[in-house]
């Protein structure tokens, strides 16, 4: 069973979030980024088999003043 660990829900109050992710090329790896309260994954991304952390740019436009969580799945 996969591991999971989230951060803090916070309320999104700009259009983009960037981040750094790298590891493995899996599906049961990856980064979630879910709405609150209904918990409905918004986006998701795993790594490209590489350790080398690469930028990820996410469009949160839509769910500005939304609650979210970001989510780290291993």
């Amino acid at each position: 069973m996969p591991g999971r660990a989230s951060i803090a829900p916070f309320r999104v109050t700009q259009p983009y979030a960037s981040f750094l992710v790298s590891g493995g090329a899996f599906t049961s790896t990856r980064v979630e980024l879910a709405l609150l309260p209904e918990n409905t994954i918004v986006y998701t991304i795993s790594g490209n088999n590489h350790a080398t952390l690469r930028p990820a740019v996410v469009d949160l436009s839509a769910y500005v003043g939304r609650d979210m969580v970001v989510r780290l799945v291993d």
